[in-house]
């Protein structure tokens, strides 16, 4: 990788961090959602300034071509992502339905209540 491109990618992931932190300070994003990606951004740039890792990592695995263990790696990422706003997806979920049904049964209970106080 040319030196230009080096630049160009940790410029990119630099100014990727400071538009997180202002997510997470304008609370659009929570911190324990931001941290995966700054977790990311991190080894991007390490990647980026140490490609030589990159290309041992790819011979470690057996892997022909570094660019496609990069693919693989960010295939990686993605797909915990993707797993893990699943789970709290589905626990979401299920909170509402619990929260829905407590309310419903709150206002069985309201209105039960005020028809014994109207017939009193």
């Amino acid at each position: 990788m040319n030196i230009k491109t080096q630049i160009v990618v940790a410029v990119i992931v630099i100014l990727a961090f400071f538009y997180l932190g202002a997510m997470v300070r304008k609370n659009k994003i929570e911190i324990k959602y931001a941290l995966p990606w700054g977790f990311m951004g991190c080894v991007i740039l390490i990647l980026d300034f140490f490609p030589g890792i990159i290309e041992e990592m790819a011979k470690i695995s057996g892997v022909g071509v570094p660019i496609n263990f990069i693919f693989f790696l960010g295939f990686c990422f993605l797909l915990a992502l993707t797993f893990t706003l699943s789970v709290l997806v589905s626990d979401l979920s299920q909170k509402t339905k619990t929260l829905t049904q407590k309310i419903g049964i709150l206002e069985e209970k309201l209105e039960s209540k005020e028809k014994t106080e109207k017939h009193d």
